[in-house]
């Protein structure tokens, strides 16, 4: 959860947020809550456990980034080859034959002058990564297919052509049909224990979640969403969920979340996209479908909410309270909350991101809301 001055905690009664933002990139800085998309390196995770090649060197600094220990790498001066390898055994094996390999370290350069890093995954390819002087720590990548593997050894290869010259390196990774580098693990990240809850009552479960190429949760606006089961929260007789989001796609019917049971419109709350405008659906006894007239964006993010009361169902727009539907509430059943789709529907889903969404126990103020939408209006660019 991205909390400021003013956040109104007292009320939370769960929430993520994937700590991605458009100011700092979370493929580097995996946030509190979540660690990262779901993946195992297959690799040893200290350089300290790979080998080097000719009279390349890899000097222990005593020094640590992130909890892990740190090296000046560089290949044997004078070649762009001979660097920090080592065979992984069953890498093709595990890429399966129309897979990919990805493979990728943090580095920083502390010289005044450019250098380049090369790699090496079961074979020799185009795979220049310029580290420019006086940089701090990245994290560099290269993908391969598995199919233009000739063998199970990899190879970084630091190059900077000089005995007394070093890059420094961390966190070595190497990964199967990702397509790209995720944040850095030092094992398995499993589907359950990627994202947490803020409030750490509920397990968010990632199976069915897509990425994108930062690693962040991404939704397809096909098959994707993030599910959350035995959900109870919903059912109560007032509360408010707020996300942010931006959509890539807002023609049709594009649901940001849902919650209550698997039956066809059974007894549940959910906001949506419905042919370009927000809107809030109560499905059961008493349905109402409620298109608020405010027009969703594909170009810019927004911070949107539902809340609900005795007095009324409510929509927000960054902040500001728009709109107000009749007093006739459902009470909605079922125990599921899915965002990015609804849990009655395979279909209607969200095509675009969603990273934070926080669901709290009462009708949030508009001056609550505000101070939310504050919070996270510099981190978005709103």
């Amino acid at each position: 959860m991205y909390k400021g001055k003013g956040s109104i905690d007292d009320y939370l009664l769960f929430g993520y947020d994937t700590g991605a933002s458009l100011i700092t990139n979370a493929f580097y800085s995996p946030s509190r809550f979540y660690k990262g998309e779901p993946t195992t390196n297959l690799a040893p995770i200290s350089l300290a456990d790979w080998g080097t090649e000719g009279s390349a060197q890899r000097i222990a600094t005593d020094a640590t980034y992130r909890g892990q220990p740190t090296f000046n790498c560089r290949t044997t001066v004078g070649e762009s080859y001979r660097g920090i390898d080592k065979t992984i055994s069953g890498l093709r094996t595990a890429a399966g034959s129309s897979g990919t390999v990805t493979m990728s370290c943090f580095i920083r350069n502390n010289n005044t002058t450019a250098y380049s890093c090369y790699a090496y995954i079961g074979h020799d390819f185009s795979s220049t990564r310029t580290i420019a002087a006086n940089s701090d720590w990245q994290q560099i990548q290269w993908t391969v297919n598995q199919s233009s593997m000739n063998n199970d050894y990899v190879e970084f290869r630091p190059y900077t052509n000089n005995a007394d010259t070093y890059l420094e390196m961390t966190m070595p990774q190497v990964e199967v049909n990702k397509g790209h580098a995720t944040q850095h693990t030092t094992g398995t990240r499993s589907t359950s224990d990627s994202l947490t809850d803020i409030k750490r009552n509920k397990t968010i479960d990632l199976t069915n979640a897509g990425y994108n190429s930062n690693a962040q949760p991404y939704f397809n606006g096909t098959s994707n969403y993030i599910n959350v089961t035995n959900y109870t929260h919903h059912q109560s007789t007032a509360g408010t969920i707020e996300a942010v989001v931006k959509l890539d796609t807002i023609s049709g019917n594009r649901y940001i979340f849902g919650a209550g049971g698997t039956s066809t419109y059974g007894a549940s709350r959910a906001l949506r996209v419905n042919s370009g405008n927000w809107g809030i659906v109560t499905y059961g006894s008493g349905t109402e479908d409620w298109s608020t007239g405010v027009a969703a964006s594909t170009t810019v993010w927004q911070h949107v909410a539902f809340g609900w009361s005795g007095t009324g169902v409510y929509f927000y727009i960054n902040g500001v309270r728009t709109s107000t539907t009749r007093t006739g509430l459902v009470k909605p059943l079922g125990t599921i909350l899915r965002v990015g789709m609804p849990p009655w529907s395979v279909s209607s889903a969200s095509h675009g991101e969603i990273p934070i969404l926080r669901h709290y126990s009462t009708l949030l103020t508009e001056a609550e809301m505000k101070l939310n939408f504050e919070q996270i209006r510099q981190r978005f660019g709103i």
